[in-house]
């Protein structure tokens, strides 16, 4: 899932990474359930994505439509997630 949506995105490789990391973290605490991973995973790669990725950090704004982009793909609603 996570990696569907770097490449459909073109996000950078260590971004990939990263989201991974965070949500093996999760993981590992026992947050993640049937419900909410798909959720988490998206929470995951936007936090990567927005700290790491060259582009977001450059023009923060361009995070919007990414943030769309994974609202429409996965279903589920991340309003105040780009802020």
């Amino acid at each position: 899932l996570m990696l569907e949506i770097c490449m459909e995105e073109d996000i950078e490789l260590s971004s990939l990474a990263l989201s991974y990391v965070y949500f093996e973290k999760l993981v590992l605490k026992s947050e993640v359930t049937k419900e909410n991973r798909r959720a988490l995973a998206a929470a995951c790669v936007l936090l990567a994505v927005k700290f790491n990725d060259r582009k977001f950090l450059e023009a923060p704004r361009a995070v919007l439509p990414f943030v769309a982009g994974i609202e429409k793909r996965l279903g589920i609603a991340t309003k105040g997630m780009a802020g």
